[in-house]
């Protein structure tokens, strides 16, 4: 294939910027929005969003994985403008990939949205209703206790299809552990600033009790500068409470010390 006139781009500091990045995130969004998939800012900035987006969009339209490691080639922005002129191979591999997206990160996002808000009941048990209760039970096989980690692993396991260790997915510092080690589900760990969506973002917001980490949620969106957007449970609405009997989606930068990445096996 010929290489069409659209420079190479990835993750840079400063964000690279430009009207191709505009014309490439509108394509996208068209392209994921065909598949029920979030959508990203068309801003002309290449942010850890876009840069996600990119790459989980080339990927279900059938492009390689080795072509959209490291820099994000003109051929693959052709294509993702251009999806009508993909070779044979590519929309065969895109067929076979279309039900994996009902196990990505993005499936799993949208599958613990549907629960924000949700708070014990009654207040400050550890227990229902529905997913509170659901969710522990599916992890521990009882309820009434801390649940941060079983609402996160409940959603990886049922819907992402990962292989978690449940009976570590509800300790935090097992699953920073985990991550580190590349075992139980996890590819890695990786700081804040390399998050992205379906990462699982670990917290310390208290330094005091010895240890790594005290809270976890899902990253739904890495907005740069350290800033993550997360949906997690057991916290409380604008504060850092680990025991805070709720389901948020909320802006997050205190207490932050790494992103777990779950082994969602699209490859």
């Amino acid at each position: 294939m010929a290489v069409k006139p659209y420079r190479p781009l990835t993750l840079t500091t400063p964000f690279t910027t430009g009207p191709d990045i505009k014309a490439l995130q509108r394509a996208m969004n068209k392209r994921r929005r065909a598949r029920g998939l979030s959508r990203v800012d068309v801003d002309g900035e290449w942010g850890p969003d876009t840069d996600a987006a990119v790459r989980e969009t080339a990927w279900f339209l059938g492009i390689t994985k080795d072509q959209v490691d490291g820099l994000v080639s003109a051929d693959v922005q052709f294509l993702i403008r251009n999806p009508g002129q993909r070779t044979a191979d590519q929309k065969a591999r895109a067929k076979n990939r279309k039900a994996k997206l009902a196990h990505s990160p993005q499936a799993v996002l949208n599958a613990a949205l549907r629960y924000v808000n949700k708070t014990e009941m009654p207040a400050g048990t550890n227990r229902g209703p529905g997913i509170i209760s659901r969710c522990q039970k599916a992890m521990l096989g009882y309820d009434g206790y801390f649940w941060c980690g079983a609402f996160v692993g409940y959603f990886l396991e049922k819907v992402g299809g990962v292989p978690i260790s449940r009976s570590r997915i509800v300790y935090t510092p097992a699953i920073v552990a985990d991550a580190k080690a590349k075992v139980n589900g996890f590819e890695g760990w990786h700081s804040v600033a390399d998050a992205k969506p379906g990462d699982l973002a670990l917290y310390d917001w208290d330094s005091s009790d010895n240890v790594t980490a005290n809270h976890v949620e899902i990253v739904i969106r890495n907005l740069g500068g350290g800033k993550l957007e997360c949906v997690g449970g057991n916290t409380s609405k604008g504060g850092t409470n680990n025991n805070g009997g709720g389901i948020y989606r909320q802006i997050r930068s205190m207490g932050l010390i790494g992103v777990a990445r779950p082994r969602y096996g699209m490859a």
